[in-house]
């Protein structure tokens, strides 16, 4: 991606919350001082943070490329767990990972040292997370600023999941197809970039659903991204 496609993603228009929202958010116990949402491709809508850690929570989710989908809004969290049997205190993300137990999150800020009492707090969470299969996490300053850079990345690619998702749906399936094919050896974004198969930004964005999907996978945990960041085949296609 060039400068000039970054500084474009960069410039988009802010969110302005209605008030309806900020009332809402506030009797949910979130703050609201700055409310920030992008278009998950993941799950297929636009989502709400309240806070800037817990956008740079669902960013993350987007660029893990083993989490299938997740769940941050605490009405339909709560609903969802009920029907579980969950019973202990509902978390801030609900995260479906490919192959492996639902992972429950709470995104907080850093402390740097903890009461035994919340330690306590703390296990019965994880306890009552794993009598439903699922694992207690948390999310926080440390693990953005663990991820910093992958971050800024993918600020970039779901800008453009967003920007093309009609253009990438109209074409899918010549898209995927064709991409599958010629990931069937090791390859890079450059050299998709060569072959000429749609306009850059559209063959971008689908090169990156086939990597939220399981089909595709990428370098961008240990190299930034570039033209050479690498692609290669990784499974069997999942639906849209």
């Amino acid at each position: 991606m060039d400068a000039s496609q970054a500084n474009a993603i960069k410039s988009r228009a802010p969110f302005r919350p209605s008030r309806a929202l900020r009332s809402a958010l506030r009797e949910r116990g979130k703050s609201v001082g700055s409310i920030t949402y992008f278009y998950s491709s993941k799950n297929s809508k636009d989502i709400l943070f309240s806070t800037e850690l817990e956008f740079a929570c669902g960013v993350l989710l987007e660029a893990d490329e083993g989490v299938k989908s997740y769940e941050v809004d605490a009405g339909l969290i709560t609903r969802q767990l009920e029907e579980l049997g969950y019973v202990g205190e509902m978390p801030d993300a609900v995260v479906a990972r490919w192959g492996s137990r639902r992972q429950f999150l709470e995104i907080r800020r850093s402390k740097s040292a903890q009461p035994i009492s919340a330690r306590s707090s703390r296990e019965q969470r994880r306890v009552a997370a794993d009598a439903v299969g699922a694992d207690w996490d948390t999310f926080d300053d440390s693990c953005m600023e663990a991820k910093a850079r992958i971050f800024h990345d993918w600020i970039h690619v779901a800008a453009v999941l967003d920007q093309t998702r009609l253009e990438v749906e109209a074409r899918w399936d010549f898209l995927s197809k064709k991409l599958c094919l010629a990931c069937s050896r090791p390859t890079t974004l450059g050299g998709l970039q060569s072959l000429g198969l749609e306009s850059w930004d559209v063959v971008f964005a689908a090169v990156f659903r086939l990597v939220q999907q399981a089909v595709l996978s990428t370098d961008l945990d240990i190299s930034p991204l570039s033209p050479a960041t690498k692609i290669r085949l990784r499974g069997a296609l999942h639906a849209k």
